[in-house]
């Protein structure tokens, strides 16, 4: 998420200033007599752009609001960067500061509080890297609109032993196709020009290019957008801000990993959500006993400690059994929490999570639905 964070913020910097200077500073500081233990973590982005009037300095974080008088056309964007930052930013405990003035520039500051420092945290950390699937061989077309969107994809898809290519749009992913076609084709569903699901009916409409994988990128983590995605042919989905783990499960469906080239040759040639191994995996029963060892103590978990990871399993976890589900009032507790998550709404994450905590408990004492989750 901090990488995210960054992203925004210095892409924001890029976008604001014409001529002069960005800068990023980095540091820590421990707390007294506790060198080994966690340490607070400051991060400065500055830069010599336009700058911003004090009176516009809280509104620039709401959704979808950008300053008074500035030129969208020339600055264009959806609003929605700085509030998703300090959204992040609040998760893991932090706050972002900003110091600007018109014609001056500005200087965001991220304050990340009790960071892990200790050398066993990154002893931990580096025996992680090292699980890392290498895949044989294979290349991947990343479409998006959003230059560090595609950036970050690529630098991880490379990092995995796989091409990686870029396309800006749905036009220029015909053309890229054109030029060399690709293994799989990680597409944003919303770009200007041609967008997403254009892009895909004209490649599933040509016999030569029909059978090429493709994955949907979303900002929307709906079950409506999902299902949508679905009917319109794509083979699967990833939900942004991406994460490492998330698109190694999706590579592995499509690339042979050494040691297991048969078994993922296999899976290329069958469509994700028709496959056995995706069937096993979304299969979560309707029965009290299985709701209550998947979905209860999550629940609980994050009752105590709220993890966007979890909340993000949680979310995916009650999309898959809301899919076959007949309750009105489990649907609704899945459409709650997964709207909240992809909002980072965090009271109504919350709030979610207390219904759902709760509602599991009944199911699990066999008394079936309440009115009053």
């Amino acid at each position: 998420m901090s990488r995210q964070v960054l992203l925004n913020l210095a892409g924001n910097a890029v976008k604001f200033t014409d001529s002069g200077h960005i800068t990023l500073h980095a540091g820590a500081k421990a707390p007294e007599n506790n060198t080994d233990g966690p340490m607070d973590l400051f991060i400065t982005i500055e830069d010599s752009g336009i700058g911003i009037a004090l009176s516009d300095q809280e509104t620039i974080f709401e959704s979808f609001r950008q300053q008074s008088g500035q030129n969208n056309r020339k600055y264009e964007g959806t609003g929605l960067g700085l509030t998703i930052s300090r959204k992040l930013v609040e998760i893991m405990g932090g706050r972002i500061l900003l110091e600007s003035s018109p014609g001056a520039g500005s200087r965001f500051t991220v304050q990340l509080r009790a960071m892990p420092s200790s050398a066993q945290e990154r002893s931990a950390g580096r025996k992680q890297e090292k699980k890392e699937v290498s895949f044989t061989k294979g290349s991947v077309l990343v479409a998006d609109d959003i230059e560090s969107n595609r950036r970050l994809l690529v630098e991880m898809i490379q990092q995995y032993g796989l091409e990686a290519r870029e396309a800006v749009d749905g036009s220029d992913v015909l053309k890229a196709i054109g030029l060399a076609r690709p293994d799989l084709v990680l597409m944003d569903i919303r770009m200007p020009g041609m967008d997403g699901y254009e892009a895909l009916r004209l490649l599933k409409a040509n016999p030569v290019t029909a059978e090429i994988p493709v994955v949907a990128l979303t900002a929307s983590a709906t079950r409506q957008e999902m299902e949508k995605a679905n009917r319109q042919g794509f083979d699967d989905f990833l939900v942004k801000p991406i994460e490492a783990s998330q698109l190694m499960t999706i590579l592995k469906r499509y690339f042979e990993v050494d040691g297991n080239a048969a078994e993922q040759q296999k899976k290329r040639r069958v469509r994700p959500d028709a496959s056995a191994d995706r069937q096993a995996a979304c299969r979560i029963t309707s029965g009290n006993g299985h709701f209550s060892e998947q979905i209860r103590p999550l629940a609980e978990k994050l009752g105590c400690s709220l993890r966007m990871s979890d909340v993000k399993l949680l979310s995916r976890m009650m999309r898959e059994e809301a899919s076959s589900s007949v309750d009105p009032v489990f649907i609704r507790l899945s459409e709650e929490i997964t709207d909240a998550y992809s909002a980072l709404d965090i009271e109504h994450m919350k709030s979610a999570i207390v219904r759902i905590a709760a509602y599991a408990t009944l199911r699990s004492d066999g008394k079936g639905t309440s009115d009053g989750i």
